[in-house]
């Protein structure tokens, strides 16, 4: 039996419609934990808004190969309508074909 160690960070999407206590409670837990890189889309930001994460997306990842580069991805009461249909698209075959 063989074990593969990986000694990479576990890559967080952490999108919000607000900075709500949930939201705000989750970011500085995970942006304290040394093995998790955190990438945060608050919705209500405009460029200039600072939050404490490693960064602040200011749209949806446009791309399938953005989206895959994470492990895990969290919602907060987000806003849907502002995530164009292909980042909905890519997000359900996040889900469903790369079980994530």
């Amino acid at each position: 039996m063989s074990v593969r160690v990986f000694d990479k960070p576990t890559r967080v999407l952490l999108v919000a419609g607000g900075p709500m206590r949930d939201y705000q409670f989750v970011r500085n837990m995970l942006n304290r934990h040394k093995s998790v890189e955190v990438d945060v889309l608050l919705q209500t930001a405009v460029v200039g808004t600072s939050q404490d994460s490693n960064r602040l997306l200011l749209q949806f990842p446009a791309s399938r190969e953005e989206l895959f580069d994470y492990d895990v991805i969290i919602a907060f009461d987000p806003d849907w309508r502002l995530v164009p249909a292909e980042g909905i698209q890519n997000l359900a075959d996040w889900v469903y074909q790369e079980e994530g």
